[in-house]
């Protein structure tokens, strides 16, 4: 329709209106898409009137498209604590940022065995500052040195893997196979001494005897060869009694390594 004039008080019209003839067609527009983000969502491209603003092509959402999570983990030491940071690789946010507690301790079930002809091999309970335990295969790897079957020093490493990072060394002892006095005999201020002989290991043996039950100020005798299995303990003060008792022995690289003392036996001199 055209444009008119008429009058408002009687309505007289001065200039006619008049019809136009519709438009052949929409003069269409391009409504552009919107990318999806990480947490929002988007829109499909669309098309729109700009005459009339009738919708041609509508836009259709799409999803947002989620983030990437990479995982870094800074692993922890028996010196210093870790962390596990999570970050988004397509927008760079932070997601999130977890602690891990530095190992405080690693214990062995056993420190010290006595020798009885089979392997041993300690169990290790490792903890970190929260208390929580660390998980074998998980969180670490074990290796025990040597055939931990005769007397000596092993060693047991414990290598950390995972959340944890580092070494840890443990060691372990195996001591000789004890011995046990059989018979002690009075002389003239002496003492002659009998023990069953401990073949395992070819050892050695060390006879203490003091007048003291505790062996305060005790006196040793070393009787180096395995098959002996008796020894006279002279220079003794007559009519006095004394305690006794045997332990074995063996050298290894340096290191002497003693069973567990056998009980005490007492018996005064002639």
């Amino acid at each position: 329709i055209t444009e008119g004039v008429y009058c408002i008080a009687c309505g007289e019209e001065f200039v006619s209106q008049s019809l136009i003839p519709r438009l052949d067609g929409h003069t269409p527009t391009v409504d552009k898409a919107v990318a999806p983000t990480c947490v929002n969502s988007g829109k499909t491209e669309g098309m729109h009137c700009t005459l009339c603003g009738e919708t041609l092509i509508k836009q259709q959402q799409t999803d947002a498209l989620g983030h990437k999570v990479k995982t870094t983990v800074t692993p922890a030491t028996t010196q210093k604590a870790g962390k596990i940071i999570k970050v988004c690789s397509v927008c760079k946010k932070t997601l999130s940022t977890e602690k891990i507690y530095r190992i405080k301790s690693v214990v062995l079930s056993k420190t010290s065995y006595t020798y009885n002809g089979t392997k041993r091999t300690p169990k290790v309970t490792i903890k970190d500052y929260t208390g929580n335990t660390l998980k074998k295969g998980t969180d670490y790897t074990l290796k025990y040195s040597g055939e931990r079957i005769k007397s000596g020093t092993y060693t047991l490493t414990v290598t950390f893997k995972g959340n944890y990072s580092g070494v840890s060394t443990q060691t372990f002892k195996i001591n000789p196979k004890p011995t046990a006095l059989s018979e002690i005999t009075s002389g003239k201020a002496k003492l002659t001494v009998k023990w069953k002989r401990q073949a395992a290991g070819n050892l050695s043996y060390q006879l203490q005897y003091s007048t003291n039950r505790s062996f305060k100020n005790a006196k040793s005798k070393i009787i180096s060869k395995n098959s002996t299995v008796s020894a006279n303990l002279s220079g003794l003060k007559s009519k006095k009694g004394y305690y006794v008792r045997i332990r074995t022995f063996r050298d290894i690289k340096g290191i002497r390594y003693y069973s567990a003392w056998s009980d005490k036996l007492y018996k005064k001199t002639k």
